[in-house]
């Protein structure tokens, strides 16, 4: 999705709004599982692996995420990645965190509510 954009614990208020804008672009599409969790897991987790228990404890897989196998050199299974739907994306790291949860709120709900006045 925006491989430029790695976001991390340390990761600035514009760093996250600009990925979030490359989100809400992508939520607009057809594709419903426009988040990579590789690109958000480490915004909330120490670990990739404690994000993808919680992801698949709390979660329902091709519901609110799908995995997709990534083979490796001479077709081994190499590892698998997790894509996201945007309302799980909220749930899962968003709301872990408070500042993040705060530009994720500005970007999305911002824009719908401007949606919503021009309509009107």
């Amino acid at each position: 999705m925006a491989k430029e954009i790695i976001l991390s614990k340390e990761s600035s208020e514009s760093e996250i709004k600009a990925y979030f804008n490359v989100v809400l672009k992508l939520s607009q599409s057809d594709n419903e599982f426009p988040i990579n969790l590789d690109e958000v897991w480490p915004l909330v987790y120490s670990e990739k692996s404690k994000a993808v228990r919680a992801l698949r404890d709390n979660f329902i897989e091709e519901v609110d995420f799908i995995t997709m196998a990534q083979n490796g050199e001479g077709g081994r299974f190499a590892s698998t990645d997790y894509y996201l739907t945007v309302s799980c994306m909220e749930f899962f790291i968003a709301r872990k965190v408070r500042p993040v949860f705060e530009v994720y709120r500005k970007v999305f709900h911002g824009t719908i509510k401007k949606a919503i006045e021009t309509n009107n």
